[in-house]
């Protein structure tokens, strides 16, 4: 049986991390509160700029995605991530990554 990990927040960085904790063999719950954004990681439908991303999506077959962090109160979650949202800097100035 595999481990069950959850991760908060499953945007940039919270997204590349789930992915690769999914990949080494964790069973990974993905909690995002954007119900658009967690409807097109559900679907497979995402589209990033990150490298392999998008291939690690659409192989993924222990990655869930939940816009609620109610449906993973019972699941046997070990460990739980938070990934916090970062602000990156582009040629325009300041805006979240």
């Amino acid at each position: 049986m595999k481990q069950k990990i959850a991760v908060v927040g499953v945007g940039k960085l919270g997204l590349c991390f789930a992915l690769n904790l999914e990949n080494v063999g964790f069973e990974v719950w993905g909690i995002e509160t954007n119900k658009s954004h967690a409807d097109s990681l559900r679907k497979k439908s995402f589209n990033s700029d990150e490298p392999q991303v998008n291939e690690m999506l659409q192989t993924a077959s222990s990655f869930t995605v939940v816009d609620d962090i109610a449906h993973v109160v019972e699941q046997d979650i070990e460990d739980i991530f938070l990934m916090v949202v970062t602000i990156t800097r582009r040629s325009n100035g300041w805006q979240k990554g």
